[in-house]
């Protein structure tokens, strides 16, 4: 595993924070609609419970913009509306708040709309309740925080942003849970007006869009990540999220139905508890195990493949080494000549049959050498033609330092690959001066 790598790319998560924020400003919009058309449904979702109220439904929609605008790719200017959008948020939460804690009342409740002061769940009729505006202060400061730079100041990973949504979506899962449970929301202890059900929804989409928007930072980068915390991350989350929520709606309807006394209810609770996520961690352990196994066989495989490469190379380099000892060793004149037409590399003997230093070779094209008289045949020898050819023999006279020229023999191999030219050359003169002396006598 690699734990740098993503399960899911950054490009994908932040457009699903994107999806989040449209959905945040899209539920905004529609209570917004529903006070203005008087629609129940969309004010309160379902009959008897508390409605959402124009105010918090604005900072919706605000903080929805927020989150668009601050996830990235974006640019500075949208950054600075995002930012100033979050401090609207804030600065709502703050006062709607401070009307509670304070007993002012600032007229801002009623300045969209007017409620009825006996709607369900509302005290002060168009106010939302001082646990909404206690997210919005905690999510709009997230969202104002998130576009800064972001420093671990909880166990080296978690930034202020990160908290602060974490904490708002605490506080919303508190309430969604109180809601499916048909309990009394914590804050229905207080003498004040209670949150609504698609308040508590909005909040859950606005602090995952918080957390999705940077998923190289933080808890999402743990969660997504391919490494083990991660797959541990994915196998647990789940389950501590679902096994409580299920046993604790058990608990609620058996005591409803009267099934078992409190002490052998609460008894039985803890044991399910106890069974589930034992067999949980078990699972997630065998999982693990299975995947370290995997891995360590990977691992031996790599390692035997890396071995057998070193092999190869060794073998190979041994080759190389014998063939160079050859190529500097060897009487012939041995060569490599290059596309552009100059030596790339000379042995020795070059040097004692010519004259020539390797430099002198290396800095002239090598046909710049040979007999004006045997240019062409060289050429036609040594001309890279898109196509590997066979071995090629010719004879021509080479120029030697002090202006003579020697008879040379040749034998090219030409690897049409990387146009290398291959040349062995042998020293005839002797045989030529011979051959003319023969042909002269007779």
């Amino acid at each position: 595993m690699n734990p740098s790598a993503s399960l899911w790319s950054t490009v994908s998560l932040q457009r699903a924070a994107k999806a989040a924020a449209a959905l945040v400003i899209s539920i905004g919009v529609l209570v917004l609609i529903g006070w203005a058309t008087n629609i129940g449904v969309l004010k309160s979702v379902l009959p008897n419970l508390v409605s959402m109220k124009p105010n918090t439904a604005v900072s919706f929609v605000l903080a929805g913009t927020a989150l668009r605008l601050t996830t990235p790719p974006t640019t500075p200017k949208r950054q600075r509306v995002g930012q100033l959008c979050a401090l609207a948020v804030a600065l709502i939460g703050l006062v709607s708040l401070s009307q509670d804690l304070l007993g002012w009342n600032l007229g801002i409740d009623q300045m969209l709309f007017v409620e009825d002061p006996q709607s369900s769940g509302t005290l002060s009729p168009g106010r939302m309740s001082p646990l909404t505006a206690f997210c919005f202060i905690l999510g709009g400061s997230a969202l104002g925080l998130s576009v800064a730079q972001r420093r671990r100041i909880l166990m080296g990973w978690l930034c202020p942003a990160e908290a602060l949504a974490v904490l708002t979506c605490l506080v919303a899962a508190q309430v969604l849970v109180a809601y499916l449970y048909g309990a009394q929301p914590v804050v229905g202890v207080l003498p004040y007006t209670q949150m609504a059900l698609h308040a508590a929804i909005n909040f859950m989409l606005l602090t995952s869009g918080i957390l999705m928007s940077r998923p190289r930072q933080g808890l999402i980068s743990i969660v997504v990540a391919d490494s083990v915390g991660g797959a541990v991350a994915r196998r647990l989350l789940p389950a501590a999220i679902a096994v409580p929520l299920l046993l604790g709606g058990f608990r609620i309807v058996t005591a409803n139905l009267g099934l078992f006394a409190p002490d052998l209810g609460t008894s039985l609770l803890a044991v399910l508890h106890t069974v589930i996520f034992a067999g949980v961690v078990l699972w997630t352990a065998h999982q693990m195990h299975r995947i370290d196994r995997q891995r360590q066989a990977a691992l031996e495989a790599l390692s035997r493949a890396n071995e057998d490469l070193e092999a190869r190379i060794q073998e190979r380099t041994a080759k190389l080494e014998e063939a160079n000892r050859f190529f500097q060793l060897s009487h012939e004149l041995m060569s490599i000549v290059g596309p552009d037409g100059y030596f790339k590399q000379l042995n020795p003997a070059w040097e004692s049959v010519l004259g020539y230093s390797q430099p002198e070779l290396l800095a002239r094209p090598f046909l710049s050498f040979v007999h004006p008289a045997d240019l062409e045949i060289t050429r036609a020898a040594t001309v890279c033609r898109g196509a590997n050819r066979p071995a090629t023999a010719f004879e021509n006279r080479y120029r030697c330092r002090d202006g003579s020229y020697r008879w040379l023999s040749w034998i090219t191999v030409i690897v049409a690959d990387n146009c290398l030219v291959y040349l062995t050359a042998r020293d005839v003169t002797d045989r030529k001066q011979a051959e003319q002396r023969l042909a002269e006598q007779v």
